[in-house]
C-alpha cells in the first residue's frame, strides 16, 4: 500500500490518501475541520491554515500552523502537539516554546533531525535543532532580493524550503518568484 499525506483545501485537516491495487481511500489522520489551536489525538486536535508538511525518519510530521504562528508535530501514533512557537506573531529565536514565528508556511526535516521552517511573514528561514532551540539561518525582518550570508540575505515571503545532504538550503521565495 502506498500513502500520500495531504492537507485539506483550507489546511485544517491532515489526511492520508491510501492506494492499493484494488482501492483508494482518504482518511482523516488529524484535525476536525475547526480553525483552532487544540492539541490532542487525531480528530480531537484542530489546526489553523496550514501549507507545508515535513516528515522525519521516525514517521513524525511537522506542520507549520500558519495563522497560529506555531509549528505542530503529529507523532507516529497520531498525537498532535505544539512543537515550537509561543503563538505570538514575531521573530524571536530561542527555546522552542518561547520562540515567535510570523506566519510559518513550509517545513523540511534534514537527515540530522533539524526542522527547517520557511517563515513566510517574517521573510526568514528558521531552524529548530534536536535540543529544541529555534534560530534564524537566513533572512532579515524586511523584504527584498539579496543573496549572501545569513546576515544580509533577504527574501520576500518564503513559502517552502529543503536541505540537501551537503547542508545547502533551497528556498521557494514566493513573491520574488524564484528558487534560491
Amino acid at each position: 500500500m502506498k500513502q500520500l499525506i495531504i492537507r485539506s483545501t483550507l489546511g485544517v485537516l491532515i489526511c492520508f490518501y491510501s492506494i492499493t491495487s484494488s482501492s483508494q481511500h482518504v482518511n482523516t489522520y488529524a484535525g476536525n475541520g475547526i480553525d483552532s489551536l487544540v492539541n490532542g489525538k487525531g480528530k480531537n486536535a484542530s489546526f489553523g491554515k496550514c501549507f507545508g508538511i515535513g516528515s522525519d525518519k521516525n514517521g513524525n510530521l511537522y506542520i507549520p500552523d500558519t495563522y497560529h504562528n506555531v509549528i505542530r508535530k503529529i507523532d507516529s501514533k497520531g498525537h498532535v502537539s505544539t512543537f515550537a512557537g509561543s503563538g505570538k506573531f514575531g521573530n524571536k529565536d530561542g527555546i522552542a516554546n518561547e520562540a515567535e514565528f510570523s506566519e510559518p508556511a513550509g517545513a523540511y526535516v534534514d537527515h540530522h533531525g533539524n526542522v527547517f521552517i520557511a517563515d513566510w511573514g517574517g521573510n526568514k528561514i528558521r531552524k529548530i535543532n534536536s535540543k529544541g532551540i529555534v534560530s534564524t539561518v537566513a533572512g532579515l525582518d524586511s523584504t527584498g532580493y539579496v543573496n549572501g550570508d545569513k546576515d544580509v540575505a533577504m527574501f520576500c515571503a518564503p513559502r517552502s524550503c529543503c536541505v540537501d545532504e551537503d547542508g545547502n538550503i533551497y528556498v521557494g521565495d514566493c513573491w520574488n518568484h524564484s528558487i534560491r
